[in-house]
């Protein structure tokens, strides 16, 4: 037992270290390097940038659709029902006939006055 209990563990830690460090370089294949994550965050920092401004100006433009739709529904609520449309079109037709059914009658009356 020449090595001491405290030697042989940091001796297991550079072991690990050092196959950490290869394992590292092999898949990052720079020797080292950060594998160009900092390139990466930047990129993705820039994207998230957009991203927020994009949804900023939905926020904007979902407010204005909001808006418009409150006051097409004010004018909507105005309009004659189909209900009452129907209805107004079948007594128009019923008064035309009318018309058409007693016109003779109603021609002898006007030039007897």
């Amino acid at each position: 037992m020449s090595d001491s209990p405290r030697l042989v563990w940091e001796q297991d830690l550079d072991k690990v270290t050092s196959f950490l460090k290869r394992e590292h370089e092999l898949s990052h294949g720079d020797g080292g390097g950060d594998g160009g994550m900092i390139e990466r965050i930047v990129k993705l920092e820039s994207a998230m940038d957009h991203v927020q401004r994009d949804v900023t100006d939905l926020r904007g433009d979902m407010k204005d659709v909001r808006d418009r739709l409150k006051g097409l529904e004010v004018k909507v609520d105005h309009l004659p029902s189909k209900g009452f449309i129907v209805s107004a079109v079948l007594a128009a037709l019923a008064v035309i006939a009318a018309l058409l059914t007693y016109q003779d009658k109603l021609q002898a009356l006007l030039n007897a006055g």
